[in-house]
């Protein structure tokens, strides 16, 4: 049979049989298989999917599936409250999860147009910094839409709703509960300072219109967080209490703290910090394999962004692995929040030339 192209016109009020499938039900049975979505183009960069003259592979479902699909569909409407408000809440969500694959599919876009403004931060900057500021709605008086973050490293990351101001959508003069709206701000921020690397999380909202079904939209955010220049390793360290110190020690039985990541490359040798305590007089890292590190700056940075400690002059002990610095006073303490930062020695300043006599 001629192969149907699945047109927008199609798209909207179902799709045709998949190409070389018998449009008969007697001939196909529950076996039929029906496209679901507009075919993908091959070799076009318009954007008409009405101009596509071949496909690629384009998702199909069988007569079979559809069935029990409709099914789970109507179950889903049966455990509304049997609202008119419901059921178009319903028919929202699946039309918003097929114009998103349409979308996605058709060239990768994002349909709702919601990453950070802002992806790349500098490490070790203050908690609160700003990565992402909008415009968000609701329902007038003061419904807002529903944003969290999960998954992930949604734990080092905030969202803040700001107050509502209302918006007379329908411009009849007067504020109606339920049917005009509200605006206000969101500011997504860090609530630490965050150590070079990628963080991943998932944007989750409920828009004003899936709040009679409850509909979660998830979005997936990347943040890619960079060092400066000269930077060995950043890390976080979260000391806890060990015997007469502070710290974090890998192996036996007083594992405890956290401090991570712990391997790093310098050079040609990838190494990890297996301990890193601090005590009244002194504080010693080990590391295996041991890496000279005696010349590197050692800076702790504390929420605020500021650099509690800094360590540098290192004694090194190959034999043992270990680096030790004398210190005046316990240093930190058990509990506390703070990134480590490990740096490459500034270099000399030049010498200047002597003026020609």
């Amino acid at each position: 049979m001629t192969t149907i192209a699945c047109t927008a016109r199609f798209k909207r009020y179902g799709c045709p049989p998949a190409a070389g499938a018998s449009s008969g039900a007697s001939s196909g049975g529950d076996s039929q298989e029906y496209l679901l979505d507009a075919p993908s183009q091959t070799g076009s960069s318009t954007g008409d999917i009405s101009s596509a003259s071949s496909t690629s592979s384009t998702s199909t479902i069988t007569l079979g599936n559809l069935k029990n699909r409709i099914e789970e569909v109507t179950a889903e409407l049966n455990r509304g409250d049997g609202s008119e408000a419901y059921k178009e809440c319903v028919k929202r969500k699946y039309l918003t999860e097929r114009r998103a694959r349409y979308y996605r599919e058709l060239d990768g876009s994002d349909l709702y147009g919601r990453s950070p403004m802002v992806n790349n931060l500098g490490s070790g900057q203050p908690a609160g910094a700003l990565l992402h500021e909008r415009d968000n709605h609701g329902l007038y008086p003061n419904q807002k839409a529903k944003t969290w973050l999960e998954s992930g490293d949604a734990s080092l990351f905030t969202v803040v709703q700001g107050d509502p101001t209302s918006v007379d959508y329908d411009k009849d003069g007067k504020l109606t509960p339920g049917e005009d709206g509200i605006y206000f701000t969101e500011m997504f921020s860090t609530v630490r300072p965050l150590p070079a690397g990628k963080y991943k999380f998932d944007l989750k909202e409920v828009w004003s219109p899936f709040f009679p079904c409850n509909y979660a939209i998830s979005l997936g955010w990347t943040v890619t967080v960079t060092a400066p220049d000269g930077t060995t390793h950043e890390a976080f360290f979260d000391p806890q209490t060990i015997g007469s110190g502070d710290g974090y020690i890998s192996s036996g039985n007083l594992s405890t703290g956290d401090l991570s990541p712990a391997a790093f490359t310098t050079g040609d040798t990838t190494t990890s910090i297996t301990s890193f305590y601090g005590t009244g007089d002194a504080v010693t890292m080990t590391l295996s394999p041991y890496v000279d590190l005696t010349t590197h700056i050692f800076d702790f940075i504390t929420g605020d962004g500021t650099t509690m400690l800094s360590l540098t002059g290192a004694t090194g002990d190959s034999a043992a692995g270990a680096l030790t610095w004398g210190v005046s006073k316990k240093p930190w303490s058990s509990g506390d929040q703070l990134m480590l930062r490990i740096s490459e020695p500034p270099l000399p300043a030049p010498t200047p030339t002597p003026a020609p006599r």
